[in-house]
């Protein structure tokens, strides 16, 4: 497979509501088929998207916006979800949704920091990253 570095990886940013889930789950099906995971792989890693991004969705304030960014280099596919919340994203409260997503990837990591703009309530830029390896054909 020949990567173009010059051209920016495929994202998609949708209003962050439940309703919208279905468009992320659509481009991460899409993206992860066309890095040849096998079918249970792309299950797993599209259940997982949709859990993290369900955990986003109960912190982001109204006409926020979710970002899925899909990237894959020979070894893995990651998946990228991105959007302020209006307050901190605590693992402990959803432990059960993090357990979930922990099961379901290689790797998943949370980055939260206040966001530089600036209003009457603190918001949080954050970031939800999954990776899953990609297995050797046998």
């Amino acid at each position: 497979m020949v990567v173009d570095e010059s051209f920016p990886l495929p994202s998609l940013s949708v209003a962050a509501t439940a309703d919208q889930l279905h468009i992320l789950r659509a481009l991460v099906r899409s993206r992860g088929r066309h890095h040849d995971l096998a079918a249970d792989a792309v299950a797993d890693l599209v259940l997982a998207v949709d859990e993290a991004a369900s955990t986003l969705l109960r912190h982001t304030p109204t006409c926020s916006t979710l970002t899925c960014t899909v990237g894959a280099d020979p070894g893995s596919v990651s998946v990228i979800l991105t959007g302020t919340t209006s307050a901190m994203v605590d693992t402990s409260t959803t432990s059960f949704s993090w357990f979930v997503l922990q099961k379901l990837v290689d790797s998943v990591a949370l980055e939260q920091c206040p966001s530089a703009v600036a209003g009457p309530t603190e918001m949080w830029a954050v970031t939800v990253t999954m990776d899953m390896t990609l297995k050797a054909d046998p």
